[in-house]
């Protein structure tokens, strides 16, 4: 019996270690795994910050960064006007939680003092235009073309009257702080009065921006964000050389259009030929139209202003084969 107590010990020694050693390196996995990078969401003195994480544009993330001072083995409650699709909890921190419609709910024990980080997967909503904000929604992110903006209505479940008495009544840790990481080299875009963001971020840290969650009065702010993404090197060159070669095929189509009726000796190989550079230049045009108006910036306008040029000069070029051409068929009508 006591070489099985003794058994029994050295194994709940061993499970003991192989837990202490999976606390140490789960932060780190679920960092690699989730993508939210909590450091930049860290502000001294803060006790919760809700910060939304848009480095990785094709797949936002959100997260809640907790300072526990001491320990109180109490329960805490979070409120998020917003759902979410999972969580990723922090494994030294002993939580649970929940997404409803309209918000989430995360609770958890102040077992452990000291930063903690709960991941979230945020449900985003989309509209078409810039007056379309859903009232049931707070959580928007629009995509056009490389243009973004951001907008989050943070809210107080106690003073929301579209929740139940229920859930107003709960006692929640409130949010101090909103954070938002913006993409590297993302450039603001103005969001009215020459401001690019609203209301004004009281701190700034490389790509990160911090806002007050509510306003003097208590009320929950309205966050929005406006900004540009850069271009990558394939858009930039598939936008440079599409427009090239729109531009080249214009002068072909332009000669062989105007081709006198003394040199037409194959009118059917002409349609044939005018009707496939006419395709490419509908497809080239087409692209180019699509690519300038996704990029939105000086690419774009280049290759615009690069087609038309080409366009204007080809146009140029054959009106005098236009005005031949025409005296010519005028000259055959009149023979006998």
């Amino acid at each position: 019996m006591g070489s099985f107590t003794g058994r029994q010990r050295s194994l709940r020694t061993v499970v003991a270690t192989l837990r202490l050693g999976f606390l140490i390196a789960c932060p780190m996995w679920v960092l690699a795994q989730t993508g939210f990078d909590s450091k930049a969401c860290r502000i001294e003195g803060t006790h919760t910050v809700l910060c939304f994480n848009l480095k990785d544009d094709s797949n936002p993330r959100a997260g809640v960064v907790l300072t526990i001072d001491s320990p109180t083995n109490k329960e805490s409650l979070l409120f998020l006007p917003f759902e979410t699709k999972s969580s990723d909890p922090d494994p030294t921190l002993l939580s649970t939680w929940g997404s409803y419609e309209g918000f989430t709910l995360v609770s958890f024990v102040e077992v452990n003092g000291g930063s903690h980080v709960i991941g979230l997967d945020p449900v985003f909503e989309s509209y078409a235009d810039d007056d379309d904000l859903a009232p049931k929604s707070s959580l928007y992110f629009r995509r056009r073309g490389l243009e973004r903006l951001f907008v989050y209505q943070h809210s107080v479940q106690s003073r929301q009257s579209n929740f139940s008495e229920q859930i107003r009544n709960l006692a929640s840790r409130p949010i101090d702080v909103v954070g938002i990481v913006r993409p590297k080299d993302a450039k603001g875009l103005e969001l009215r009065d020459g401001r690019t963001e609203n209301p004004a971020a009281f701190l700034s840290r490389e790509q990160s921006r911090f806002y007050h969650a509510n306003d003097e009065g208590g009320n929950g702010s309205k966050i929005e964000v406006k900004y540009a993404l850069q271009p990558t090197p394939l858009q930039k060159q598939a936008l440079l050389y599409s427009g090239k070669l729109a531009g080249a095929l214009i002068a072909p189509i332009i000669a062989i259009l105007f081709l006198s009726a003394k040199e037409n000796v194959r009118p059917t190989t002409r349609r044939i030929v005018l009707w496939i550079l006419g395709l490419v230049q509908l497809v080239f045009c087409c692209y180019l139209v699509y690519t300038a108006w996704s990029i939105r910036g000086e690419t774009g306008t280049s290759g615009i202003l690069d087609w038309a040029m080409a366009l204007i000069s080809a146009v140029t070029a054959g009106l005098p084969l236009w005005l031949k051409r025409d005296a010519q068929l005028k000259e055959l009508a009149l023979r006998p």
